[in-house]
């Protein structure tokens, strides 16, 4: 007997005895079937967007000092990208229509908000609700943006709604958003190295201030013996190159 043949005899069979169990077996099927498929029919599209960025973890440039050498580990900087912080920027800078789609069409579904508002309804309190910055922001950070990054600090951001300028607007503010953040941190990475300069420049200034205070009283402790005019003169000259030496070092840090 053909395998077709046998397994129709079992179904038929079955059929037979369990009339009622295989009708209701079917129906449910159909049921749960033709629900999933209403519902996902229902649910609005959904358009993706993608861009590609390149984090440095520290400058190309050899720094003059390199324990004040603006370094950020990619892992870092990917902390800083996928943070609450940033998401919170982003959202601030968002149009108006994309806020309101994140609110609408809400993707990421806090489940133990739901057992929590579950309890409390049980035990006749009232539920907890979000503010609807607050819905937005869950929505951005968990459901709607996502990162993957490779070793070489490439790092790609996507982006998911319901409306394809909203995906394009998600990516491209948090890429100016960053690029902001950015500029900041440098700011402040130069201003900190400002400051260390110019206290190593004055510390410079001072030391070399007090060799000449030294050379000065050496002179007078030996009766007023006075160096060879050549070697005075080589010595003033060192001096003073040595102070424009530091001077320029600093300003060509600062310059950087």
């Amino acid at each position: 007997m053909e395998p077709l043949q046998l397994v129709t005899r079992i179904g038929a069979g079955i059929y037979r005895r369990r009339k009622l169990m295989a009708v209701l077996v079917f129906s449910l099927c159909f049921v749960v079937v033709g629900t999933i498929g209403y519902f996902g029919y229902r649910k609005p599209p959904r358009y993706r967007a993608a861009a590609t960025i390149v984090l440095k973890g520290s400058a190309d440039s050899i720094p003059l000092f390199e324990e004040w050498a603006p370094k950020r580990p990619i892992y870092i900087q990917m902390a800083i990208l996928q943070s609450r912080s940033l998401a919170e920027s982003v959202l601030t800078s968002l149009p108006k229509a994309a806020i309101d789609e994140l609110i609408q069409n809400r993707y990421y579904r806090d489940y133990q908000l739901d057992l929590t508002n579950h309890y409390r309804k049980l035990i006749g309190q009232e539920p907890i609700v979000y503010s609807p910055q607050r819905i937005a922001l869950d929505e951005l950070q968990f459901a709607r943006i996502g990162f993957r990054s490779t070793r070489d600090g490439l790092v790609t951001i996507n982006a998911e709604a319901s409306d394809s300028r909203v995906a394009v607007d998600l990516v491209n503010t948090y890429i100016e958003v960053l690029l902001a953040r950015t500029r900041s941190f440098n700011i402040e990475d130069a201003k900190t190295a400002r400051e260390y300069l110019e206290n190593q420049l004055a510390d410079v200034k001072r030391n070399l201030k007090g060799s000449e205070e030294s050379l000065a009283s050496f002179t007078k402790s030996r009766g007023g013996v006075r160096v060879p005019d050549q070697s005075q003169a080589t010595l003033v000259r060192l001096s003073t190159l040595e102070g424009q030496l530091a001077e320029v070092q600093a300003e060509k840090k600062m310059a950087h």
